[in-house]
């Protein structure tokens, strides 16, 4: 029997934050994905993720709506100069691309989390000293 999912999910962030989300944009969550799939029918139940807060879900909705208007072939620089966009628009700072990096891990968002793991590794190889990049990341010295 084919499973519907309702058209739209409610899901609450970490700071108990409600947001009614459409299950269109919830298709490149694998962990929501499956929750759905595991479920009978469709459900109303507001879904928890502990794990990620509502700056960074807000930032992730954004995303997903950017990947459904892209296709599967959508060019990885595409996808880079997207994510660089949202970053920039919440403040640009590394937390934030941090927060969207653990936050696609547990929901697993492939095409995020290749892509934001490929923008810390152009962040790095931008620099040309371990020095650089300890100021960069706030890392201390040994």
């Amino acid at each position: 029997k084919q499973k519907m999912s309702p058209s739209f999910l409610q899901l609450e962030t970490n700071d108990g934050e409600l947001h009614t989300v459409d299950s269109v944009l919830v298709k490149e969550m694998g962990t929501i994905c499956k929750m759905l799939m595991l479920e009978c029918s469709g459900t109303t139940e507001v879904i928890p993720l502990p794990r990620i807060d509502s700056r960074t879900l807000k930032l992730i909705l954004k995303w997903c709506k950017s990947m459904n208007r892209c296709t599967n072939n959508t060019d990885a620089t595409v996808r880079l100069n997207i994510l660089k966009d949202l970053i920039q628009r919440a403040g640009g700072d590394d937390d934030v691309l941090f927060q969207l990096i653990n936050a696609a891990n547990y929901l697993q968002m492939e095409r995020l989390l290749d892509t934001g793991t490929q923008l810390v590794a152009n962040i790095i190889q931008s620099y040309n000293s371990v020095e650089e990049l300890r100021v960069r990341f706030g890392i201390d010295s040994d």
